[in-house]
């Protein structure tokens, strides 16, 4: 129970059950102790509708909080909180759709400054807020303030509930003569990263002559003209960080694809030169380490060399006037004595073998 008093006493405080209020929205009154006139009994509609106001004090008190940094009106707070609890009421879960179109002072409302129609978007993009906006007239001037300009300020507003803070970011458009031509304008607002909701007020920031940027009241409306979240900027980011993820993972996948292919074919390349290796040695008819070398029949002497291997040479020797074969043994061993490496035909020859360096040495003995 609340009671006017009169202006004449200047009273403010408690006395006994009397509470003097100094209120902006209600004027000075005087309210009596809760329950001190009749009892209060605690109904099933009351506890709900309890329940329903300490949720919305909850969500709205981050908004409040970077709100009444702007020109305001004394039923703020009223206001915001009756719009959130109409959303309960009406079965809806608590957002800040319910505040789009909200006027910061109803008392100097943005309409009245801006009063004809505008373009106006905003995108979330990655990090970034883009901004588009274009007026089709000129602020409304009514008194005879010496304005020389204005220019379009827009403040984003990101609270978060559950922790009760909220951050704030304001960007200004280029300064605009009122006797130019109206142009189009496209500002950004780096987004904070919390990943919730946002909102977006509009206002103007007026000039005066020669004294630039001006607090003037008629002129500080301020209006939210957007109400979005930030979860499309997250979608497009892990989008995209899935997408590189997936990328990379092929390209490794393709990279040991690549590596095991060549470790297989040098594997099977290996296989196959052994196996020719073997083929050669078996058809000659020699140990591994040993080359068969073949006398020749052409009445001359003569050395042949054959590439079967780089450290292993062939030497061909033919005796003249005798069509005997010989069969010549090379051997890769190294030593100061001579090695009895074979024999061969009717006449018992020890052929000797030394490894010289960079050619063969072969001594018949009789």
């Amino acid at each position: 129970m609340a009671k006017t008093v009169s202006p004449i006493f200047k009273f403010q405080g408690t006395i006994e059950d009397l509470t003097f209020v100094n209120s902006r929205r209600y004027k000075p009154h005087v309210r009596a102790r809760k329950n001190s006139k009749t009892p209060f009994v605690m109904t099933a509609a009351l506890a709900e509708s309890k329940a329903r106001i300490q949720a919305c004090n909850q969500y709205a008190r981050p908004v409040f909080q970077a709100l009444r940094a702007e020109v305001h009106d004394g039923g703020l707070w009223s206001r915001l909180v009756s719009r959130l609890f109409a959303e309960l009421k009406a079965g809806r879960p608590l957002g800040l759709e319910c505040l789009k179109g909200f006027e910061c002072n109803l008392q100097h409302p943005l309409s009245e400054v801006i009063n004809s129609a505008y373009d106006f978007s905003a995108t979330v993009s990655q990090n970034q807020l883009g901004i588009y906006v274009q007026l089709d007239k000129h602020p409304k001037v009514e008194d005879e303030m010496p304005r020389t300009g204005y220019q379009l300020r827009f403040v984003g507003i990101f609270p978060d509930a559950v922790n009760g803070t909220v951050k704030k970011v304001e960007v200004l458009g280029p300064l605009t003569k009122y006797k130019d031509e109206l142009m189009a304008h496209d500002l950004k607002i780096a987004l904070p990263g919390t990943g919730g909701p946002c909102l977006l007020l509009m206002g103007i920031v007026p000039h005066l002559q020669n004294e630039g940027p001006a607090k003037i009241m008629s002129d500080s409306g301020m209006k939210v003209v957007w109400v979005g979240s930030q979860a499309a900027s997250y979608e497009l980011r892990a989008a995209s960080g899935i997408q590189e993820g997936m990328e990379r993972q092929a390209a490794d996948e393709m990279q040991a694809a690549s590596d095991e292919l060549r470790a297989t074919s040098g594997i099977q390349e290996g296989l196959e030169r052994q196996a020719a290796s073997h083929e050669l040695r078996a058809a000659s008819g020699r140990q591994p380490g040993v080359i068969r070398g073949k006398v020749a029949t052409n009445g001359s002497e003569k050395v042949v060399a054959l590439a079967a291997d780089e450290a292993e040479k062939v030497a061909m020797v033919a005796d003249e006037g005798s069509g005997a074969s010989q069969q010549v043994l090379a051997s890769k061993e190294k030593g100061p004595e001579p090695l009895l490496m074979d024999k061969a035909g009717d006449e018992m020859a020890n052929i000797i073998a030394f490894k010289p360096s960079p050619y063969f040495i072969f001594h018949q003995i009789k």
